[in-house]
């Protein structure tokens, strides 16, 4: 690898969505991660999604308001009332636990430099780390997609790697990912982050970060070709010079990688 190529690996900060757009298609991953190419937020949304996004965007900040202050904001809007109430009744502020709303964690891994901005974290008195990840989309959680996730695998990891020491846990303190949404109140789905499923997680980041490295080195971004896929890409009309169609609901407004979004500065 020259050294301009060495250098631009190593000055990218790779997040869950870096990782996935990668593994997604190569070219996809370089338009936005290597040329910088950000495409406007309302491309390819329709209406519905862009207030269903914003719906999500704003029970996120609402969330970290709660945590911060103790108190449920007041809002106007029936379906954030609802969310709020269900928050505030299924993971009410406890005494003696300490709340770290918005989190933002960066781990300089053997392999390459990981960014992760959590929903929130919680300390608990008994020295266990829990992370909590806030879903909006439409559709009930599904467990087994949700553990096979990039961001399943970086927040355990990058918690348990560098987020103990950086709160003063013990090396040994247990650390859980709970996914929950508020329109299904009931439902939370647990993933600890066990030591195997952590050593497993560190192997399979270091095969990508290897091929990521090896792509920028060869300077060799083929795009997947995957119809299902290109058709709903933003890059669309400069990878294959046609128009984007609506992007899938399910992807684009689960605010699956919220926290990564804001920390890259888009506007939604």
């Amino acid at each position: 690898m020259n050294r301009n190529k060495k250098q631009l690996f190593q000055q990218l900060t790779f997040s869950q969505a870096a990782l996935e757009t990668f593994l997604t298609c190569r070219r996809r991953f370089r338009y936005r991660y290597v040329d910088a190419l950000y495409w406007p937020t309302v491309w390819g949304k329709n209406e519905e999604s862009l207030r269903e996004l914003e719906r999500g965007l704003t029970f996120h900040r609402l969330a970290q308001q709660y945590y911060l202050t103790g108190q449920v904001p007041p809002v106007g809007e029936s379906n954030l009332n609802r969310w709020l109430a269900a928050l505030a009744a299924t993971w009410s502020r406890q005494d003696g636990y300490s709340y770290y709303p918005e989190q933002e964690l960066r781990w300089q891994s053997p392999w390459g430099s990981l960014l992760v901005k959590y929903d929130l974290l919680v300390q608990i008195p008994d020295g266990r780390l829990l992370i909590y990840d806030w879903k909006t989309q439409a559709a009930p959680l599904q467990e087994k997609l949700l553990t096979e996730r990039w961001q399943t695998r970086l927040y355990l990891l990058v918690a348990a790697r560098c987020g103990r020491n950086y709160l003063g846990l013990p090396p040994d303190a247990e650390v859980s990912l709970v996914y929950w949404n508020p329109r299904y109140p009931a439902q939370r789905v647990v993933i600890p982050g066990k030591e195997k499923f952590l050593a497993e997680a560190e192997e399979r980041l270091s095969q990508v970060l290897a091929e990521i490295q090896a792509t920028i080195a060869a300077a060799d971004y083929p795009p997947v070709g995957v119809e299902e896929v290109c058709r709903s890409c933003e890059y669309r009309p400069l990878c294959q010079g046609q128009i984007t169609e609506e992007l899938d609901p399910a992807r684009e407004l689960g605010l699956e990688d919220l926290s990564w979004q804001l920390v890259e500065g888009e506007s939604w």
